[in-house]
């Protein structure tokens, strides 16, 4: 492989067309792209270019003639608003096909759904690993050139078929939004971060889109994962009826509330594959997520129930972004501008309206800026430290102890080899030791506090939203948040706080500067 010549890759080019029924230029062109990828993957090294340029130059000229390889290149369709809507309308109402069990249905009308909004490839949906005879052939025959990287790569995809690539519980956040428009209104939002995105292993770029709530049910992505996430009891809070989900409002002086899920479902698919044998839930599995083969049976067949000519496929769906403006459409598709400076303070968060993208809407822009910062998260409610009675009452820390003991020790032998006082031993090997004792001890003590100090402000915001959504459940009445008020002794201080923090509308030109004079006035005082 090493000596890899012209001859045998044109040898290799013509096996792969006299053993199979390729009948296309572009699918055999797929092959040698492969076995390029096989050279340098064993070698380490790209193949030569005038190598490379030889043999594609008689893949399309000699072999394409002799084989009467087609060139045509098959149809791209998209799928606009309006055949979204055929679609779901069809398959909610006219759809006669069967499924394994009527939670499919549910699945298949949100992943279409989910393609529409995030332009999400198959792959980061459902399980998308291939299994086709190709790819069997492509790796038969690395494994024959390199068995050493056969077996890593064996490994590797036992590896990955432990983790499950699709699309889980702990990619969704459900959550209450404070509404700009109106402050007594909460919105109740969805935020999903697609991370099994193409070329995740060599460079991960997971992005988080924001979903909301639409007045027409068919087309509310949010209420088809609700009704999933119910059927799989997955909420943590103790809701009665599905229907509270929908009814909370965000208490307190936080942004939003969080709806969480239940630790056991977090890794758990939301889209799962049907089985033969009957599971706890029904004829669905609890853990293997739903193939990629099956949902794109599933699409040809509704798109063929409903009377579309072309191959109705997951790529149509996703196609249909490129009704957005560009920049809001790079933005979804996760196309990048050539600049690097501005690929590296990508916002992990798409900053714009993807739901609003696939119909051309106006977005809703308010909730948008709330998402995209860091302002979402933020509650002033959260305690900085852990109070003194929860702290005494924490186990003792082992290193700590065992420092401690360890400069008693010190300290009884100083005080045997030595009969002045221990200031007088500062500057021995001893006194160095027991310093260094007391460093350790102070440094070890700190570091308690702080990770004490941080574990409880975790816990205290990883259960405040479950401890909100559960008052109201119980029909409880939200406790009064009272706002810190700060009081300053020196009048100029009290002056530009006021000045800062009380934004005016409706002012002059002439106010506004003498506002900002004013400020500037107080700052320098």
């Amino acid at each position: 492989m090493r000596e890899c010549t012209k001859g045998m890759c044109l040898a290799f080019i013509k096996f792969m067309l006299d053993s199979t029924k390729i009948k296309k230029l572009e699918s055999i062109n797929q092959y040698w792209k492969q076995f390029k990828m096989v050279y340098y993957r064993y070698t380490g090294r790209a193949m030569d270019s005038n190598l490379a340029v030889e043999v594609h130059n008689v893949l399309f000229g000699k072999f394409k003639k002799e084989y009467h390889l087609a060139v045509a290149l098959e149809p791209k369709p998209v799928k606009g608003a309006e055949d979204l809507l055929r679609v779901l309308a069809f398959h909610w109402s006219k759809h006669t096909s069967q499924f394994p069990h009527e939670r499919q249905r549910v699945q298949l009308a949100a992943i279409i759904l989910f393609s529409a909004f995030t332009s999400a490839r198959p792959a980061e949906l459902v399980d998308g690993e291939q299994s086709d005879s190709s790819m069997k052939k492509i790796k038969g025959l690395e494994r024959e050139l390199n068995p050493t990287a056969a077996c890593d790569e064996i490994d590797s995809g036992i590896e990955l078929k432990e983790r499950c690539k699709a699309l889980c519980y702990e990619d969704i956040r459900l959550m209450l939004l404070r509404n700009p428009d109106q402050a007594d209104i909460s919105v109740l939002v969805m935020e999903v971060t697609l991370s099994h995105h193409k070329g995740v292993e060599r460079r991960p770029k997971p992005v988080s889109y924001l979903l909301y709530l639409e007045d027409d049910p068919i087309v509310c992505l949010i209420i088809h994962l609700v009704a999933l996430a119910w059927h799989d009891n997955a909420f943590e809070a103790d809701f009665r009826t599905v229907e509270q989900a929908f009814s909370f409002k965000v208490q307190g002086p936080v942004q939003s509330t969080h709806i969480r899920w239940k630790d056991r479902v977090l890794k758990t698919p939301v889209f799962r594959h049907p089985t033969s044998e009957l599971q706890a839930h029904g004829y669905f599995s609890s853990t293997q997520p739903l193939k990629n083969t099956l949902y794109n049976e599933w699409l040809a067949r509704l798109g063929k129930a409903v009377g579309f000519k072309d191959k109705l496929q997951p790529y149509c769906i996703c196609r249909g972004t490129e009704n957005a403006p560009s920049s809001v459409r790079d933005q979804i598709m996760r196309h990048e501008i050539g600049s690097n400076t501005w690929k590296a303070y990508l916002n992990s968060r798409a900053g714009c309206d993807v739901q609003s993208a696939f119909p051309n809407r106006p977005s809703a822009d308010g909730i948008i800026e709330i998402f995209k910062h860091m302002g979402l998260d933020c509650d002033p409610r959260a305690p900085i430290t852990m109070p003194d009675h929860i702290f005494d009452a924490l186990p003792g820390d082992e290193t700590i102890l065992d420092l401690v003991a360890q400069r008693s020790i010190l300290k009884k032998r100083i005080q045997k080899r030595s009969t002045v006082a221990y200031q007088r031993n500062i500057g021995t090997e001893l006194g160095r030791e027991y310093d260094n004792l007391t460093s350790l001890i102070a440094a070890a003590k700190t570091k308690r506090r702080n990770d004490a100090n941080a574990q409880h402000r975790a816990e205290y915001l990883r259960q405040q939203h479950q401890r909100d959504t559960q008052q109201q459940i119980e029909g409880l009445a939200d406790t009064e948040y009272r706002e810190l008020m700060v009081q300053h002794q020196l009048e100029e201080r009290s002056r530009l706080q006021f000045v800062m923090c009380n934004p005016r509308k409706g002012l002059s030109s002439c106010q506004v500067q003498q506002r900002r004079l004013e400020a500037v006035n107080l700052l320098t005082q």
